[in-house]
């Protein structure tokens, strides 16, 4: 900020000098803890409370831009030709967004020729809900909204990681033996961007036809010079630099965990909620920064408290929640609405640590997440909140699901059968520089490798020494919910 000061000079003479004074300063991120949407999704990033602490993600959040978008008609007539069905019906469509983002949809038409009767028997979702409809894989948290095309209702698509026909979609049961290769068909429905990716697209089964757009994305985004959209006169205490340790706790070993807060306000009350998964009942314990019960250092700001040791392969989530003086109360990991389990932070007492100079990451799931990622297909790209652990290393809520592929299924838990992986950390939390471990593999991949273990290896260092491009690929031992996955599996570097 400018200030004006008179100094006088040589001569004796006043004169006006401007300097520049510092008023504020930050570093800045995006994803994370700073909120998914300000990254790219169409989102600004806006500070919640005007007088909070604003170098702490937990002070900030994504603008609500939600109610700004207009309805657009997306439609196509075309030939129903260069398809090919498992089956030898048409007897379903599938819609949803080209990537990472939430939309509502309206009205969807089929019709055989440019006319005649809807082939969608729910298209506006106004009496029947979601009768018909599937919603599948990285799109199943999608829901029926209560607002629509000029209407009632709509679905609200949600969608973690982007439209794939095999099993992540929208998808909706059409009237029987009504569509034949050869005829013309026209497609028609209504979109309201929301956030995110801004194209979606209606196809049917087989790749015989698709409409597919973009949907408007508004030119207001953001609230300059205006109240932040996502304002609080008080907003609660600032969580962040939660960890526990020891990181991998044996078995009975209590567990420390610690945290940092801050406040404009003060604090009134700071607790660490857990509970032994699968049970659904919280413990409180109370935090404290007076060097007992776990504290190491008497009001160095970092608070703590301890966890009760707990039997071999016992997993326990846990959370923090604290409240200032004048009421405000916040949550770590906070709360979202994205029609998603509760996060948690997770531990779990007596896993494998085996020596030796193999890396090892641990995967820790709760019971719900576990159950909600065996419920979805092999195929589906919906990941699931989970804590991995590798040496001192803590990373809670990333995220991971199954890396699996048409010729790569027969899973069935995340600790069951031997499977593929894909993790995601958060955006301001990267391991080893990355946020995305496209995929954790078991060795070989049907050509006898899976004894020897070399083959990839040797390949790529052959690559190395051509001066060709190559992958790094990491043997590693890997542990989920005390399970180890196979011998060895390989950290592989996506291109």
């Amino acid at each position: 900020m400018p200030d004006l000061t008179i100094q006088t000079n040589a001569q004796g003479l006043g004169v006006t000098v401007e300097f520049q004074f510092m008023v504020n300063d930050l570093t800045y991120g995006a994803g994370g803890r700073w909120g998914q949407w300000s990254g790219g999704g169409g989102s600004s990033l806006e500070l919640v409370d005007p007088n909070a602490n604003n170098r702490l993600a937990a002070n900030w959040g994504d603008s609500d831009e939600t109610q700004k978008s207009s309805w657009v008609n997306i439609e196509t007539t075309g030939i129903l030709d260069n398809g090919a069905n498992y089956d030898p019906s048409i007897d379903y469509a599938q819609i949803g967004q080209l990537d990472v983002g939430e939309c509502l949809v309206d009205n969807v038409e089929i019709y055989a020729g440019t006319g005649g009767a809807n082939l969608v028997s729910n298209p506006d979702f106004e009496s029947l809900g979601l009768s018909n409809w599937s919603l599948q894989g990285d799109q199943s948290r999608s829901s029926l909204e209560n607002s629509g095309y000029a209407s009632s209702h709509s679905l609200h698509i949600r969608c973690n990681d982007r439209l794939w026909t095999g099993d992540n979609s929208c998808q909706v049961l059409l009237n029987a033996n009504s569509l034949d290769v050869g005829q013309t068909a026209t497609l028609r429905f209504k979109a309201r961007w929301l956030r995110g990716w801004p194209e979606i697209l209606l196809r049917l089964n087989g790749n015989w036809l698709e409409a597919t757009g973009a949907m408007p994305v508004p030119a207001n985004l953001g609230t300059p010079g205006a109240r932040n959209s996502r304002y609080l006169r008080n907003a609660g205490p600032a969580i962040y630099s939660l960890t526990h340790n020891p990181p991998v706790p044996a078995v009975s070993q209590p567990v420390v965990v610690t945290a940092r807060v801050h406040d404009f306000n003060g604090l009134a009350n700071l607790n660490v909620y857990y509970r032994v998964d699968p049970a659904t009942t919280y413990t409180p314990l109370p935090m404290t920064d007076d060097g007992t019960g776990g504290d190491s250092i008497a009001g160095d700001g970092t608070w703590s408290a301890t966890i009760p040791g707990q039997p071999v392969n016992t997993i326990v989530g846990f959370y923090i929640g604290a409240a200032d003086s004048k009421g405000a109360s916040t949550r770590f990991p906070a709360l979202l609405n994205d029609n998603a389990p509760v996060r948690e932070c997770v531990v779990m007492f007596g896993d494998g640590n085996p020596p030796g100079s193999f890396p090892v990451y641990h995967l820790w799931i709760t019971q719900t997440n576990a159950t909600r990622w065996s419920e979805l297909s092999d195929l589906s790209n919906e990941s699931h909140d989970c804590t991995i652990v590798n040496g001192t290393r803590v990373i809670y809520n990333a995220q991971a699901r199954f890396a699996g592929s048409p010729y790569h299924q027969g899973f069935d838990t995340p600790y069951g059968n031997l499977c593929h992986y894909k993790w995601i950390f958060p955006d301001d939390d990267a391991f080893l520089g990355e946020t995305s471990f496209n995929k954790i593999h078991q060795p070989g991949n049907g050509a006898g490798d899976d004894a020897s273990m070399q083959r990839e290896q040797i390949a790529n260092s052959f690559l190395r020494a051509l001066g060709v491009p190559w992958l790094n690929r990491h043997d590693v031992i890997v542990y989920v919910n005390g399970n180890r996955r196979g011998g060895v599996m390989e950290d592989a570097q996506t291109p």
